[in-house]
């Protein structure tokens, strides 16, 4: 068993619309063995141009796998309405 780890998705849908199909193949068990959670490290959202679509792919990954995410600056900013410094 093992964690899919990801992080600095901001808010790119289709990105992470790619991963989903990627684990969810049988030649990703096959090499990788099964998995038993999927670990988010921050910035899932913000700058990119898709929040609410990543939202609703994360919620259909938190229903297939255990889920934890991290609430990165980008996440906070976005979810507080503020600037992010360098971006």
């Amino acid at each position: 068993m093992g964690a899919v780890i990801f992080s600095d998705v901001h808010a790119d849908a289709g990105a992470l619309a790619a991963l989903s199909a990627c684990i969810s193949t049988p030649s990703f068990s096959e090499t990788f063995g099964p998995i038993d959670r999927i670990i988010n490290l921050g910035d899932l959202l913000h700058r990119g141009d898709y929040p609410q679509q990543t939202l609703e792919k994360i919620h259909s990954l938190s229903g297939r796998y255990p889920f934890t995410s991290v609430m990165g600056n980008h996440d906070h900013a976005y979810l507080n309405g503020l600037m992010v410094s360098g971006s």
